[in-house]
């Protein structure tokens, strides 16, 4: 039977609500609180949070195992606790165990990284407040200035780190799902264990696949849409030791259980493919930034002067054709449009023709100039006056207005793909 915990914790940031806490049936804790952001572990943490922020984090190397000496905020999903949360609770919960994070419908599995004030509960670092759609940062994207208000729900695995694998923002989320067995099972008895070898392939159409076989037998294949499904479905075969990759690029898919009725619908167009692929591997494409335009010296995070590198680097994911990265065309808005036109796409100059996957350009609130790109994915309502957006300013699916607002430029025109 679920049991509720008395504590002394109070939410942060002046939120009035009674923070909740239960030990479930499964010995699951499961808290219900607000979450204040925080920037430790961000190498410009006392310069976003100059109040509180701090280099440093409470699991720190060697038992770290990601980038850096500490964990990033920025870039690391992790939740924070009391420090005094063992001896209020009497539960050990240990630096780098799980949680599942959600909010409004968003997941997001989080290390616990940080120990907190004595007296509040409830804090997500950046990349996790992000990941739940949310947005910590003032207009220009210089402070931390909020976090996300009562109503989160965190569900921790007291004594289930793995910190050998959890080092990145992919790796957390397939051990996310391993963990509150989120993934999608295959329920073929113990034949799963059979296994013990994979292939890597593309199908005909072009979408990565992965085979696990037994000597010449296909038993089992799986469409891939990104790093955790490859890592869940590595992980559901334990005999499996060895991987292989198909001679030829693209290959018929050999029949077997798992493989009729999974592949992704094949799109119209390539910016259908674009579009849908963006929305269901936003966390690939971030991850594909931070590797390149990050570490090229562009910006100090994926976020800032992010919006043209977010949309060529989901190109480059998809197969299409993309500008070179770290030329003038990978990361400046007016180059990029340039380019695109250059390269056969149809520039839309009406608001009211646009299409999902067609790449928006607005213009400067400030100014006369292009200062962003997003992809259009839907109108929110009849008035056609705001989209459904992806861009680098959210995490996933986000709601832009057209005809400019506050720190939002209206739309100018739109680049559509040949």
């Amino acid at each position: 039977m679920a049991t509720s915990i008395k504590h002394p914790w109070q939410n942060g940031g002046g939120d009035t609500e009674t923070p909740l806490i239960t030990l479930l049936d499964n010995n699951h804790i499961l808290i219900i609180a607000n979450a204040d952001t925080d920037a430790d572990g961000a190498p410009d943490a006392e310069t976003i949070d100059p109040d509180y922020g701090t280099v440093e984090t409470s699991l720190s190397k060697p038992d770290w195992r990601g980038d850096g000496e500490f964990v990033n905020s920025r870039t690391i999903p992790y939740f924070v606790l009391p420090s005094n949360w063992s001896s209020e609770t009497g539960i050990e919960v240990k630096l780098g165990d799980l949680a599942k994070v959600a909010y409004k419908g968003k997941i997001v599995y989080a290390i616990l990284a940080d120990n907190g004030p004595i007296d509040v509960i409830g804090e997500l670092s950046i990349a996790a407040v992000e990941a739940l759609g949310q947005s910590p940062w003032n207009i220009d994207k210089t402070r931390i200035e909020s976090g996300i208000s009562h109503g989160i729900s965190y569900e921790i695995i007291p004594d289930s780190l793995d910190l050998s694998s959890t080092i990145n923002f992919e790796t957390i989320q397939a051990a996310g799902k391993l963990a509150f067995k989120d993934h999608p099972q295959i329920k073929r008895g113990e034949k799963y264990l059979e296994a013990t070898w994979f292939e890597m392939n593309r199908s005909n159409q072009g979408h990565p696949t992965i085979t696990a076989y037994n000597a010449g037998k296909p038993l089992y294949t799986r469409y891939i849409n990104g790093k955790s499904d490859l890592i869940e479905f590595l992980n559901l075969f334990p005999n499996a030791h060895s991987i292989l990759v198909a001679e030829t690029d693209k290959k018929v898919i050999p029949e077997c259980p798992d493989t009729k009725d999974t592949e992704p619908p094949v799109s119209g167009s390539a910016a259908e493919k674009f579009v849908t692929f963006f929305k269901a591997n936003y966390e690939a494409v971030r991850s594909e930034v931070c590797t390149w335009f990050m570490k090229g010296g562009f910006s100090s995070d994926p976020v800032t002067n992010g919006c043209v590198a977010h949309q060529i680097s989901c190109l480059k994911l998809c197969g299409l054709d993309f500008p070179k990265y770290g030329t003038l065309e990978s990361v400046r808005v007016h180059p990029f449009a340039d380019w695109a036109e250059a390269n056969g796409w149809i520039k839309i100059e009406n608001m009211n023709d646009l299409l999902p996957g067609d790449i928006c350009v607005s213009q400067s609130p400030s100014e006369d100039d292009y200062d962003h790109v997003y992809c259009f994915s839907a109108y929110t309502d009849s008035s056609k006056s705001s989209a459904y957006v992806i861009h680098n300013q959210d995490f996933g699916l986000a709601i832009r207005s057209l005809v400019g607002a506050s720190n939002a430029g209206p739309w100018k025109f739109a680049l559509r793909m040949p």
